[in-house]
C-alpha cells in the first residue's frame, strides 16, 4: 500500500501538501494547479489508492457532486446520457468539478418521486456535497426536498417558478434579438415559428417562444397564430419517440405551407426540427433560402451537414455546465456561505452562427406578403 509519505518524498513536497492536493475541494484549490497536477501524476505512477471513506470522515465531505436529469431527458425513468444535451452538459460539469478534486454521481430520482421517504433516503445514503440539476422545474417535489435537506443545488436552464432555484441559463433575449436583426437585415418581415408538436415542452423552449413573439411585436413586425405551429395548435401531435424532433419539423412545415401562412423565414425550435422543415421544403420543390430562409437552434453536428448548411443559435451547453459546476464549487468552498445557495440567475451569451440557410427575401415572395 502506497501512502502519502511516499508520495511526498517522490514529489519533493510536504506530507500536508500531498494531503491537501488529494483531498479535493477547498484545500486543493489553495494550491498552485501545477503542484496539484504534479502530485496527482506521482500518485498515479506509484499506484496510490485513496480511502474515500476515511477522507469523508475527516473532512465531513463525501467529495461527491450529484447530477440529476429531469423527465425531459429520460426514457422510461432512466437518464439518456447519450443525448446531445445531457452529453455536452455533463462534459462542461466534469471540466469544472473533476478538476477541483470532486467525483460526479448520476442520480436517478424518478422512481422514488411517489414515495417522499424513499426519495429522502436516497439523498441521505449518497451523502452528496451538492447537486446540479438539468430539468429541475419538471419535478418540483425534488426541489422541496432539497430545500428541506439544505443540500446546495444549482439548476441549469431552470426558470423562476413557484420553486425557484439558483440557475445557469442561456441569454435567450440576446439570442432572439440577434436572429431578428439578421433576418430583418435581409428584408424578412413575415417570420414563422415551428415548436415541439407535443405538450411536454421544456420551460426553456416556452421562454424562447414567448421571447420571439414579444420581440416581433416590439419591432412591429406582422404576427398571428397562422405563423406558428406548436403543440397548442397542431393538427398532428408527434409522440416523443424515435426521431420526433425531425418529425416535428417535417410536419410543422407541411402545416405552415398547407395553411398558406405568409412567411418568408421560419425559426425552428432546434436544429433537428429545422432539418425536418428543410426536408419538407425540398419535397415541395421550394428552394431554401431563395424562397424560404430557415434558422435552427443548438448548433448540433447536423447543422453543418445539411445543404444548405444551417444558420443557428448555438446552445452553450458545455459553457453552462462548466458555469454551474464553478458556481456550486465556489459556494462549497466559502466557509462563511449559508447552507443553501441564494437564488440568482447567471446568463451565458451565445452569438448567432450565420450560414447559407438564410438569404435575402425573394422579390416575388416579398410582394406576395406585403
Amino acid at each position: 500500500m502506497v501512502n502519502q509519505r511516499q508520495i511526498a518524498q517522490a514529489a519533493k513536497v510536504s506530507i500536508s501538501t500531498v494531503s491537501k492536493a488529494l483531498s479535493g475541494g477547498a484545500e486543493t484549490q489553495r494550491l498552485h494547479p501545477d503542484t496539484v497536477q504534479r502530485i496527482h501524476k506521482v500518485a498515479i505512477k506509484l499506484g496510490y489508492q485513496p480511502n474515500d471513506h476515511a477522507r469523508a470522515l475527516r473532512s465531513k465531505r463525501s467529495g461527491l457532486i450529484g447530477v440529476y436529469f429531469g423527465s425531459g431527458h429520460q426514457i422510461q425513468g432512466r437518464p439518456v446520457v447519450s443525448g446531445y444535451v445531457p452529453a455536452h452538459t455533463l462534459d462542461g460539469i466534469e471540466k469544472a468539478v473533476v478538476h477541483a478534486g470532486y467525483d460526479l454521481l448520476l442520480i436517478n430520482f424518478t422512481h422514488a418521486l411517489g414515495h417522499p421517504k424513499r426519495l429522502e433516503t436516497v439523498l441521505l445514503r449518497k451523502q452528496l456535497d451538492g447537486l446540479i440539476c438539468i430539468g429541475l422545474s419538471e419535478t418540483p417535489e425534488i426541489y422541496d426536498l432539497l430545500i428541506k435537506r439544505q443540500l446546495p443545488t444549482v439548476a441549469i436552464e431552470d426558470l423562476p417558478t413557484d420553486h425557484p432555484a439558483p440557475s445557469i441559463t442561456m441569454d435567450c433575449s440576446q439570442a432572439i434579438s440577434d436572429v431578428l436583426d439578421h433576418l430583418t437585415s435581409l428584408g424578412h418581415r413575415h417570420i414563422g415559428y415551428i415548436g415541439p408538436l407535443h405538450d411536454n415542452v421544456s420551460p426553456a423552449q416556452v421562454l424562447r417562444h414567448e421571447e420571439l413573439v414579444k420581440q416581433l411585436r416590439q419591432r412591429q413586425l406582422p404576427w398571428s397564430d397562422q405563423q406558428c405551429i406548436d403543440g397548442s395548435n397542431t393538427s398532428q401531435v408527434i409522440a416523443r419517440q424515435d426521431n420526433f424532433c425531425l418529425k416535428d419539423g417535417v410536419v410543422g412545415m407541411k402545416q405552415l405551407l398547407d395553411r398558406k401562412a405568409p412567411v418568408t423565414a421560419v425559426i425552428a425550435y432546434n436544429d433537428l426540427a429545422a432539418a425536418g422543415a428543410m426536408q419538407t421544403l425540398a419535397q415541395r420543390k421550394i428552394q431554401c433560402p431563395d424562397q424560404v430562409s430557415i434558422v435552427g437552434f443548438g448548433n448540433y453536428d447536423i447543422a453543418q451537414s445539411l445543404w444548405p448548411d444551417l444558420t443557428t443559435i448555438p446552445y452553450p451547453l458545455v459553457e453552462m455546465g462548466q458555469a454551474a459546476g464553478k458556481h456550486l464549487l465556489a459556494h462549497l468552498q466559502d466557509a462563511k456561505a449559508p447552507t443553501t445557495i441564494p437564488v440568482t440567475t447567471h446568463t451565458i451569451k451565445s452569438p448567432l452562427v450565420i450560414r447559407r440557410s438564410t438569404g435575402p427575401v425573394n422579390s416575388i415572395a416579398q410582394k406576395e406578403h406585403v
